[in-house]
């Protein structure tokens, strides 16, 4: 405080009318009168005001560097630690710098997915984490939780929580809704569940959604209902949300009942998930009796099936279920999209009634169908390899 108090009282100084010349003429002015200040004041006010400002350097200088493990200045680059020497990492960290006490963690640490026992890492971590590296503080957090230190992981899962670090404001979320060292606290929960969701925390997007389901809480939006956040995370990759989503469009949860969507996501949880998913077993024969006395669902699993081997008939029914609404809504840039595709392969049928559908459709959503062939294609092309991948398992 009492250096900003001199900062405004030098600016005061500096703030006076007319022109500041520091006490030098210039050689155009007319000569010195008995009315004016003599020169050597000026000097001497100019002196004065040079020790004032010196002084003031000195203080503030010591007021930032005395504090351990001091944040960069954010106007400079920060230095590239994972190409420095380790004895040039050693010096730094012993001298406070907290991501180069990060860095000798990681060097230490045999893994980047978990804190081992190492005496070394610990002790670099614990250095970075008491520094407020917020990252180091969320490992050491998750560190005492898995050796069940409860009141030691809140901790420092607060400490990095309160510097907007998502993971671990998820942790602490989980906390107060599991009662995991203190006391459950909904609320608190919550709050700082949704903290994470702000920032797109994956694990904090399908969480939340699972919490809304079960009655936890209200969406503070639209955007924010169950489905929503799993369609987010779902669509970054999060592959736990990819069954929950097949499910939610197979039986119409919180979005329209659309099958071709939900065998979509049901093919790519097969492809992370292969030992809990074998969607080739459970589609049937289009050309049998029995596709007709299979639920729609099985039924549209195995049209899609065959509509990823590029089977014509299969990607123009596909086509057609999304004109008619027939377990999809009506969709024109969805049945334009797939009976393109149809057409390309040679559905009998799908040239003619994409010259009908054509006229009717906007600009954007013929752009649409130009912009999604190709995503489409490589989607249906990676059911195939899977298709066969596992045909060749169980041969």
């Amino acid at each position: 405080m009492a250096a900003f108090q001199t900062t405004r009282s030098l600016s005061f100084l500096f703030a006076g009318k007319g022109n500041w010349t520091w006490g030098i003429e210039s050689p155009k002015q007319a000569p010195v009168k008995a009315t004016q200040r003599p020169r050597q004041v000026h000097l001497a006010m100019f002196t004065l005001l040079l020790l004032l400002v010196s002084v003031l350097n000195a203080l503030t200088a010591t007021e930032t560097t005395n504090s351990a493990f001091q944040e960069p200045d954010s106007t400079k680059a920060k230095k590239n630690w994972t190409e420095t020497s380790l004895e040039e990492v050693e010096t730094a960290a012993g001298q406070g710098q907290r991501d180069a006490a990060f860095e000798l963690f990681v060097r230490y640490n045999p893994g980047t997915e978990r804190v081992s026992d190492n005496p070394e890492a610990l002790r670099w971590l614990g250095k970075a984490a008491e520094g407020g590296h917020a990252y180091a503080q969320a490992l050491f957090g998750w560190y005492y939780d898995r050796h069940a230190n409860m009141p030691a992981a809140i901790h420092w899962y607060r400490r990095s929580a309160e510097q907007n670090w998502p993971g671990s404001q998820c942790n602490l979320a989980l906390c107060y809704l599991n009662g995991w060292g203190v006391e459950v606290d909904e609320e608190r929960g919550l709050e700082w569940m949704r903290k994470a969701v702000d920032q797109d925390h994956l694990y904090a997007l399908y969480k939340l959604s699972e919490l809304y389901a079960s009655g936890v809480g209200e969406p503070r939006s639209l955007n924010e209902r169950p489905f929503e956040l799993l369609l987010r995370c779902a669509k970054r990759g999060y592959q736990e949300a990819f069954q929950p989503l097949s499910f939610r469009y197979q039986h119409g949860l919180g979005t329209e009942r659309d099958l071709v969507r939900a065998a979509e996501w049901y093919y790519r949880a097969s492809r992370g998930n292969p030992r809990h998913f074998t969607p080739a077993g459970k589609t049937v024969d289009l050309a049998s009796e029995k596709v007709r006395s299979v639920s729609p669902f099985i039924r549209m699993l195995s049209y899609y099936t065959q509509a990823a081997l590029l089977n014509p008939a299969a990607l123009e029914y596909i086509g057609d279920s999304y004109v008619a609404g027939r377990e999809v809504p009506r969709n024109p840039s969805r049945a334009l999209l797939w009976l393109t595709l149809a057409s390309q392969h040679g559905a009998a049928g799908a040239l003619g009634k994409l010259s009908q559908l054509e006229p009717l459709a906007t600009p954007e959503e013929l752009g649409g169908t130009k912009k999604l062939l190709p995503q489409l294609t490589q989607e249906l092309n990676q059911v195939a390899s899977s298709l066969l991948e596992s045909a060749r398992d169980h041969q």
